[in-house]
């Protein structure tokens, strides 16, 4: 297992309701599977608490592990409590989804995709950079949603 998981919730639409909280990672050949699962009432501190102690149990604390989310306040303050050596991440994909509802700048979204899949640092500054001169409200709201100090 790549040390990267990703987490999620989804809405249960059957005649019972509730939440299905999700955890995917990768293998070494790039196949997603599922790690975990679970079904809860609705989405909040409670549950993703209830979702990560039970996580733990499984996978124990791993160096160098990352979680990838889509920053939901329950979710972030649960990784911090159950993992707090592990880094939390932004899904690139709901970031994208903000951008484009959030500022209406279907021309930045290519500049932020490529920027999402930078491996180096000096590419990812400027690319950074690049973004900034177009948009610096994308820039700043990238800033205060994943963290990233320019």
């Amino acid at each position: 297992m790549r040390r990267a998981i990703s987490v999620d919730g989804t809405f249960l639409k059957s005649k019972f309701r509730g939440m299905l909280l999700v955890a995917t990672c990768q293998d070494a050949n790039l196949q997603i599977y599922p790690l975990a699962f679970g079904i809860v009432d609705s989405e909040n501190d409670a549950s993703w608490t209830w979702f990560f102690n039970k996580l733990f149990q499984i996978l124990g604390m791993l160096e160098g592990l990352v979680f990838i989310s889509d920053r939901k306040d329950s979710i972030h303050k649960t990784i911090k409590i159950v993992y707090p050596n592990a880094h939390h991440g932004c899904c690139m994909w709901h970031l994208q989804l903000n951008i484009k509802s959030n500022y209406h700048r279907i021309d930045i979204l290519p500049f932020f995709m490529a920027i999402a899949k930078e491996y180096s640092l000096i590419s990812f500054e400027k690319s950074m950079a690049n973004l900034y001169r177009k948009s610096s409200a994308v820039g700043e709201y990238l800033e205060k949603k994943v963290g990233y100090k320019f």
